[in-house]
């Protein structure tokens, strides 16, 4: 399918003009957003955001305009929220709640359990079987507890699985075992019962085995009765290396037949420098097809792009969101917004 040329006509200090792109991907009408659109259809759209940017006036209007849900960037990892094992920091993450709540915006909580962001006190200590548990139940009981009905879903676990799709060597696992991951499902339900509970992993090219793998580890927990709603696919890619939309599809389709919801948990697509027309166009194809394979599913409706603009990307050179760094709309930013509006 070959992506038209997108013609703007909006400024980034008025998010709710006119917008229309080529005929390769349809007309939008006037006043129409990510967030309207969404709206509309029941759907979560949204993006990471980190604390500080919430202190700039034209950021704050673009994501209001634009988005309907957000997740923090890093404010509620295990070293960020959790510096010191009977210590707690949820300023930073209170303030991107607050946010939330006080402009009508769904929070999506991320990476209650993870390998990564894990802080030196609990990296560096030495543990029992049972001490490492403990630590576990206490951090999913305090973070879910603080923010208990603040969130809607939560990634529990996230990327537990390798490649190869064996089980990754983590503090974890090699701590406390396999148990580990049914464990974090049964206190993070206990924790609070309302929220959707998720394992959360990364796609990418050929990644048919990996999440097969998930698949199974899904499947496996319905059996034991753990309580999981669903499966988040983080989507970190580039044009030089394109995902097959197909096997995407194929993987939601996989997860639905379990009975069970997907959401894109994160996507980003980096250029690498390129800025002209056709490079836009390419990673504008991406998003379109990505989207298209959530809008599609009967059991997508989240996706949440990896941050709002260029500007704030830890690469900003790589250019992989919807807007420039000045805030301007990207082609990538019309192809969503006409996928939404079909």
């Amino acid at each position: 399918m070959e992506l038209a040329a997108c013609t703007k006509e909006v400024s980034p200090s008025h998010p709710n003009q006119r917008l229309s792109v080529g005929s390769g991907l349809g007309l939008v009408n006037e006043g129409q957003t990510l967030r309207s659109l969404a709206d509309g259809r029941g759907f979560h759209i949204g993006v990471a955001v980190q604390a500080r940017y919430l202190k700039e006036d034209d950021y704050k209007e673009l994501l209001i305009a634009q988005c309907n849900t957000i997740t923090p960037e890093n404010e509620m990892a295990f070293d960020v929220i959790h510096p010191d094992l009977d210590q707690y920091n949820f300023t930073p993450a209170d303030t991107i709640a607050a946010f939330a709540q006080g402009n009508n915006v769904s929070l999506r909580g991320r990476s209650l359990v993870w390998e990564q962001q894990l802080p030196m006190w609990l990296t560096q200590g030495s543990f029992s079987k049972e001490e490492l548990k403990q630590i576990l139940h206490d951090h999913i009981y305090s973070v879910m507890g603080h923010y208990q009905g603040q969130v809607y879903a939560w990634d529990v676990v996230n990327e537990a699985i390798d490649t190869d799709g064996l089980f990754k060597n983590t503090i974890w696992l090699d701590g406390i075992g396999l148990e580990y991951i049914a464990l974090s499902f049964r206190w993070a339900h206990e924790a609070d019962p309302n929220a959707l509970l998720f394992y959360n992993d990364s796609w990418g090219k050929n990644m048919d085995k990996k999440f097969m793998a998930v698949a199974v580890l899904a499947e496996g927990l319905l059996k034991q009765n753990v309580p999981i709603n669903g499966v988040g696919i983080q989507v970190n890619t580039s044009i030089d290396n394109p995902p097959n939309p197909q096997e995407l599809s194929n993987i939601i389709n996989r997860i639905n037949a379990l009975g069970l919801k997907v959401h894109i948990t994160e996507i980003d697509v980096d250029i690498n420098g390129g800025h002209g027309e056709s490079t836009l166009k390419q990673q504008a194809l991406i998003y379109y097809q990505v989207v298209n394979a959530c809008l599609t599913a009967a059991n997508c409706d989240t996706l949440m792009v990896g941050g709002l603009t260029d500007k704030y990307s830890q690469q900003p050179e790589l250019a992989p969101f919807l807007f420039d760094k000045d805030g301007n709309p990207k082609p990538s930013y019309y192809a969503i917004l006409s996928s939404l509006s079909q």
